[in-house]
């Protein structure tokens, strides 16, 4: 599975943010640094400057504690089998 991390921004204020990715078949799985929303997206790969809020994305579920680096992300998609 490939994975890696991007510089990025969320929210209407443009908030610099690390993102979490991991990339999954037809799309990526994706995580803001600290947050414990994972979502998904058809769009891959995503790229250092994303604005997250321009993703075509959903909500695919919380994680049980915040995601602090990638393999906490990956720890978490296995839980939920992908």
């Amino acid at each position: 599975m490939t994975y890696y991390s991007v510089k990025g921004y969320y929210g209407g204020l443009n908030t610099p943010a690390l993102i979490f990715v991991c990339a999954i078949p037809g799309g990526s799985a994706y995580c803001i640094e600290g947050s414990r929303n994972i979502n998904l997206t058809t769009q891959q790969p995503l790229t250092d400057g994303v604005w997250v809020e321009e993703l075509r994305d959903f909500d695919y579920f919380q994680s049980s504690n915040p995601i602090w680096e990638v393999h906490d992300l990956l720890e978490e998609l296995e839980k939920v089998g992908l």
